[in-house]
């Protein structure tokens, strides 16, 4: 019996060690307790005078021994030398007798034949439902004891575990980390792809399962191991870990080729090593990428001169810079760590114009902040400062806020907004002015021009002295003179105004500029000057107001033919500009305006000092021709200089 015993101790599971030891204990009770029935118990009873006293007590340890069998739990049965069943307990009797028998009867003639236990397992049905069962059959001197235990349990459990091991096995197949298993012997029991991949492995030597430190002298062959002063040590401080290691621990690797990997050392249930492997020379790299691009950002964010805050989806702070925190009056270590919108509002209360309702104010910009929608806004604050707020969303669902301090900016708006009102109002005053002040001169301007003319007429006063005709002839002159300065200043006036409307039609550019020449020829006469006249016949059409074309080009001519000296000479002349423009050109030799050259042909006057200096300069008539020109869109240029006399330029457009 010691035999069947070590022979269950020797088993593989060391639960079913322990229940076939149990079951070996009760077949042997179950044997002491059927050996009289088939031994010389009969002869013992013939000696009932020696041996009365000792039956008693074996009939007594025969009904215990028949309980114990007969309630043991698993099904048990006796057989003698021809493998036919002489007894069996409860347990047997609940089991389909023929399962049992059909398949436990082979197994006991082979346990007889060899004289040893032997054991199989068989699937039968029970009750129904299929189930795994483990029959053993122990021989003895009368034939064999046999017991089935079920394992149906076992094999499930078993199944599963085959099952987590193969979808183990698929998922660190699959896996992108390498990873090799190695068992208590340190020898190679598991390696993937990515493992051969990482390490330059070939599949064939990985295949003979070598040991870990076979695989360290591999891997520094082919200089795939950090350089070792003494790779012997290293060697022998990484085969503790079968024995040492009981947490796992990681270490990194970095390579001769610049590579740094990172190696994860786990101890493994059973024993061994689990060895998990990793390239992070990209991360490492990616990493620093990002810290320098982090360190950029942040010292960025600290020199601007705008305020930078950016709130999460939950309304707190994640990021500000130094001038957000001095713009609001806040500490910066306080909004580092974090708080709340609504609670930097209650800090800033004082710096809002939220009227008589805090609560509707607070709401409102709490509101702006979370709902993700750009919002642009100018912050005019009881403190004087202006603020271009602006909330922009962020992808990652946070919202970045900025806030300019456009207070200096502001004020100059302002300051020219209020100047430019002060000028517009000024300029209408002024055109006011010069219409009222026109029309009211013309009344008595008319009446000292009829007189004039009367006076000179012989119809209705007598012959004058020639003393009396030179005097009344200034004065008629004198108010022609004034007729045509009141009716610049009221074109001017109209101009500026907005007043003026042109009546545009097309005309022959040269004989308008030949009616002007000869309407001209008087007054050139009477100031002993000489006018030239230089105009193609086919210079063509231009569209224009006619009149006031020229009206302006007279006024050029009229300042000429004044401030030139006897003998001087005028030139009127023309010329194509391209097929869409023309060039109308007054030239003199008079004195020229004071100062140096005012202007020139590509830079008319563009300050209000330039054009106060033309204009006393050139006197009303240049001024009124600048005016016309413009308005019809063209361009007006003039070059003097003392002494030099004046060259004005005049460009039209064909097409207005």
């Amino acid at each position: 019996m010691s035999g069947v015993i070590q022979y269950f101790l020797s088993s593989t599971t060391p639960w079913m060690a322990v229940a076939g030891v149990l079951a070996v204990i009760s077949l042997i009770l179950f044997y002491l307790l059927f050996r009289p029935r088939f031994s010389d118990i009969a002869s013992l009873g013939l000696s009932s005078l020696r041996m009365g006293g000792e039956n008693q007590m074996l009939a007594e340890q025969n009904q215990t021994l028949r309980a114990l069998v007969e309630n043991y739990p698993y099904p048990a049965w006796k057989r003698d030398e021809n493998q036919q069943i002489t007894y069996f307990n409860s347990a047997y009797a609940k089991i389909a007798v023929g399962e049992l028998h059909g398949a436990a009867k082979t197994l006991a003639k082979s346990a007889l034949e060899s004289s040893s236990p032997m054991m199989e397992r068989h699937h039968i049905v029970v009750a129904g439902e299929r189930a795994l069962y483990e029959f053993i059959e122990i021989p003895v001197e009368e034939g064999t004891v046999g017991y089935a235990i079920d394992i149906t349990e076992q094999e499930k459990i078993q199944n599963q575990l085959n099952d987590q091991v193969a979808t183990q096995s698929d998922l660190l197949e699959n896996s992108a980390s390498a990873i090799a298993i190695f068992g208590p012997d340190t020898r190679v029991k598991f390696f993937n792809n990515s493992f051969l991949n990482l390490w330059k492995l070939e599949e064939r030597w990985m295949g003979g399962y070598p040991t870990f430190g076979e695989l360290l002298e591999a891997l520094r062959e082919k200089r795939k191991l950090p350089e070792q002063v003494n790779f012997r040590s290293f060697k022998e401080e990484h085969l503790k870990l079968f024995t040492d290691l009981l947490e796992p621990t990681e270490e990194f690797f970095y390579l001769p080729d610049g590579r740094t990997i990172r190696a994860l050392f786990i101890p493994h249930a059973t024993g061994g090593l689990i060895l998990s492997c990793e390239d992070i020379t990209d991360r490492l790299a990616l990493e620093r990428s990002f810290n320098t691009l982090m360190v950029v950002k942040k010292t960025t964010l600290d020199n601007l001169y705008e305020g930078v805050a950016v709130f999460g989806e939950d309304g707190r702070i994640k990021l500000s810079n130094p001038m957000y925190a001095k713009l609001w009056g806040l500490d910066q270590d306080w909004l580092n760590t974090g708080p709340h919108i609504s609670e930097i509002l209650e800090k800033t209360k004082e710096l809002y114009d939220y009227g008589t309702n805090w609560a509707a104010a607070k709401e409102r910009i709490i509101s702006h902040t979370v709902s993700r929608q750009p919002v642009i806004q100018k912050l005019e604050r009881p403190d004087g400062m202006v603020l271009n707020w602006m909330s922009v969303p962020l992808p990652d669902g946070a919202s970045l806020m900025t806030y300019d301090n456009i207070t200096d900016s502001s004020l100059v708006e302002k300051s020219l907004r209020e100047r430019n009102d002060a000028l517009e109002q000024a300029d209408v005053l002024k055109s006011r002015f010069l219409a009222n002040v026109s029309y009211e001169l013309r009344s008595p301007l008319t009446t000292i021009k009829g007189f004039t003319e009367m006076l000179l007429n012989k119809k209705y006063f007598r012959e004058t002295t020639p003393k009396q005709k030179e005097y009344l002839s200034a004065i008629d002159s004198a108010s022609n003179d004034l007729t045509l300065l009141i009716s610049s200043i009221l074109d001017i006036a109209s101009i500026e105004a907005g007043y003026m409307k042109l009546i545009v039609e097309e005309f022959d550019l040269y004989q308008m500029l030949s009616e002007l020449f000869e309407a001209m020829q008087p007054k050139i006469s009477q100031s002993w000057l000489i006018m030239q006249f230089d105009c193609p016949h086919g210079i063509g059409h231009i569209s224009g107001d006619r009149s006031r074309l020229k009206q302006a080009v007279t006024s050029i001519i009229s300042n000429s033919v004044k401030y030139s000296k006897r003998g001087g000479y005028i030139s009127l002349s023309a010329r194509a500009e391209g097929d869409d423009e023309v060039a109308v050109i007054i030239e003199d030799d008079g004195v020229g305006m004071q100062g140096n050259t005012l202007v020139d042909a590509k830079n008319p006057p563009k300050t209000a000092k330039e054009q106060a200096m033309y204009e006393s300069s050139a006197g009303l008539s240049l001024s009124i021709a600048r005016s016309l020109i413009e308005l019809h869109g063209g361009k007006f240029t003039i070059i003097s200089g003392r002494n030099f006399g004046n060259k004005v330029i005049c460009i039209f457009k064909r097409r207005l």
